[in-house]
């Protein structure tokens, strides 16, 4: 057996065990990569020289890195892998999750397809819907009203979710974790963000409902439509459409009624790969509450995120509060606050909680460390 058919067998074997078989993996893939430097620089040195085999040797480590040809400006990729596609960095394995297909339409193209087989079923996917870039684009949107540009997903030629929303319903899927006819973020590398239902059993149950089965091949599609008017014409013309199918791991934990991811890869400030450690949950009534969590003992940067849960019209807000011990960078909206902090605090202040008259939730807040 050599080595490419004794790496493929492990991967394979672990794939087989668990979702995070990928990650322990690491170290052989790595041993895999360093043995085939070792084979080829032997036969380069017998035919060219021990001195050109050292001169070469730093350009070939570059081109081995994990994450090679992911932008300079892109700090703590680690050795997360990543794809690319043209401008598009993407997540291949991280945090558990696997990336299926990713697909870059063209501009101006109504549509971009991705062909998958997944494994389990629990499928998520990010779709990217870029307006007008800079570099020559002929048509400009004078009222984006007008245009009337939203954007579908189909899956085996079936859309997602007007046309099986009510079906879907009674797979446990009760709506979609973000609307459909809008477009993610354009932050990369991307990773999954949506999917048909929180729970995996549902979220299972409802791509299964479409057709989408273990070890079958599938069609997940993206298109956009307009108004028939100039303005949607040139809508459709400066948009291009880019789709990113995952398979989630099947262990998240359901606590309060959430459903928590037990890994999570570039959380807000932090930039990398992070593990949970530890949840709380605090009610909350009327005033001011300042919210802090005891930090793990660890010599790792640790991730803290706090959020209202069942926050519909709950009219509470969080703010940032006073800074922790080693504070690396924060982010927060009314009713989520990140932080990232660095080794050596006790204590978080997690966010300072404002509750309106005659309210009460609960709040959740989320301690991870850094493992990539």
């Amino acid at each position: 057996m050599n080595l490419d058919e004794l790496h493929n067998a492990l991967t394979s074997i672990a794939d087989e065990v668990s979702d995070d078989s990928t990650t322990r993996l690491t170290s052989v893939s790595r041993r895999v990569r360093a043995t085939r430097r070792r084979q080829t620089l032997a036969v380069f040195a017998t035919v060219c020289g021990i001195a050109v085999a050292f001169a070469l040797f730093p350009q070939w480590s570059g081109l081995l890195r994990p994450d090679a040809g992911a932008p300079a400006d892109m700090p703590g990729l680690g050795s997360l892998n990543t794809v690319r596609d043209g401008n598009l960095v993407v997540y291949q394995n991280a945090g558990g999750v696997r990336l299926l297909g990713q697909k870059v339409g063209k501009v101006g193209a109504k549509s971009v397809s991705v062909t998958i087989v997944p494994k389990t079923g629990n499928l998520g996917w990010s779709e990217l819907c870029l307006g007008p870039r800079a570099g020559g684009l002929k048509y400009s949107v004078t009222n984006p009203a007008e245009a009337g540009l939203q954007y579908h997903l189909l899956v085996n030629n079936v859309e997602v979710p007007s046309a099986v929303l009510e079906r879907l319903r009674y797979t446990g899927a009760s709506r979609l974790t973000r609307s459909n006819a809008t477009c993610d973020d354009n932050a990369e590398p991307m990773q999954v963000a949506r999917t048909l239902a929180l729970s995996p059993d549902a979220n299972i149950a409802a791509w299964a409902d479409l057709g989408v089965t273990t070890k079958k091949t599938s069609t997940i599609t993206l298109s956009a439509t307009a108004n028939d008017n100039a303005d949607g014409h040139a809508a459709l013309a400066a948009t291009q459409l880019e789709l990113g199918v995952f398979e989630k791991p099947l262990h998240p934990i359901h606590k309060h009624g959430v459903w928590l991811d037990k890994r999570v890869v570039d959380p807000g400030e932090a930039r990398g790969a992070f593990e949970l450690v530890s949840k709380s949950f605090q009610t909350v009534s009327a005033g001011r509450h300042p919210l802090t969590v005891d930090m793990p003992d660890t010599d790792r940067q640790v991730y803290v995120r706090a959020f209202v849960v069942d926050d519909h019209d709950s009219g509470i807000m969080l703010r940032h509060g006073p800074n922790t011990k080693g504070e690396l960078g924060s982010t927060h909206t009314a009713l989520h606050v990140e932080r990232l902090i660095a080794p050596g605090a006790s204590t978080a202040h997690a966010a300072m909680a404002i509750v309106p008259p005659d309210t009460e939730r609960v709040i959740a807040i989320l301690v991870y460390v850094r493992y990539q």
